[in-house]
């Protein structure tokens, strides 16, 4: 019974495990920063890139891309968070959405990590935007969604073998080959982390941005939809990508493992170890001498 009580007192802790932490990253027009916490040594980023813009409500056809993967990090540094923004008319979304043309709508934007810096080549991850999509005399202006390792390819509704519009991205080059009465069509391709646009190059019609993205998808003229961007993974451990999965503005998630602290028992100096080895011993004398006494009866 006493080394039962003994190894009680001496307990020092309670280990608690750890726990999984997130910070969500939301549209704002602007660059974000996550500072990494002591202790945490890599993190794992989702992240989901804006939709492409819309001139008519309820198009749903240029939604952007998604990627996910765990990164490497040093504590106390820190990381830059872009979120894609959908934009409104023609205008590009932030963070590399092309522009658009009279009566079109411009590209989503990407959302992105940066490390190290703030540049685009400090990117370790993208999740790319899709390109400007609408309707035009009663056919559906289809964006390219935003990838995947490569970005969907622009059109006008019936199909892109009939009515061609901006070329998704690709993982090592911007979408080409946007569609344009004056055939200038090298000025509509999209380039590293920049939608292509068709603004002031006299397409005709309305007018699509291509999507934001690693590079981004080309923009289109003649009422044909704008391509999607690339996503990106290389620079993470697991990485996935999922093309065309995400409505609205983009979004940004940051999760880590925080190692709880261990809850402290308080536990007992020289002194108190003493007292309590004092009181045992008196114990001990005493049921000795009450074992002697009724022995000798």
């Amino acid at each position: 019974m006493r080394r039962k009580t003994l190894a009680l007192l001496l307990a020092v802790a309670v280990h608690i495990p750890a726990f999984a932490a997130t910070v969500t990253y939301t549209y704002t027009g602007a660059a974000q920063s996550f500072v990494v916490p002591a202790g945490v040594t890599s993190v794992t980023i989702e992240a989901w890139g804006a939709q492409g813009g819309i001139n008519t409500a309820g198009i749903t056809n240029n939604l952007g891309g998604y990627a996910t993967g765990a990164l490497p990090v040093t504590p106390g540094s820190t990381l830059y968070v872009y979120v894609g923004g959908q934009p409104v008319g023609v205008a590009g979304g932030f963070n590399g959405g092309g522009a658009g043309d009279t009566g079109g709508a411009g590209g989503g934007g990407a959302s992105d990590v940066r490390q190290g810096g703030s540049a685009l080549a400090d990117r370790v991850l993208v999740a790319a935007g899709g390109g400007g999509g609408g309707f035009w005399s009663g056919l559906d202006v289809v964006g390219g969604v935003g990838g995947g390792l490569t970005g969907g390819d622009g059109y006008r509704a019936p199909d892109y073998a009939t009515n061609p519009g901006g070329r998704g991205a690709t993982q090592t080059a911007g979408g080409a080959d946007g569609t344009c009465i004056s055939f200038n069509v090298t000025a509509l391709a999209g380039s590293l982390g920049q939608g292509g646009t068709p603004l002031g190059q006299n397409c005709g019609c309305q007018g699509y941005g291509g999507g934001g993205g690693l590079y981004g998808g080309a923009g289109s003229g003649n009422c044909r939809g704008g391509g999607g961007g690339s996503s990106s993974v290389s620079l993470v451990t697991g990485g996935s990508t999922q093309a065309g999965a995400r409505a609205g503005n983009g979004e940004v998630r940051i999760t880590y493992d925080v190692a709880a602290a261990p809850v402290a028992v308080p536990t007992l100096n020289q002194w108190a170890l003493l007292m309590i080895g004092v009181v045992l011993a008196g114990i001990s004398v005493l049921r000795l001498r009450r074992q002697r006494r009724g022995g000798g009866r």
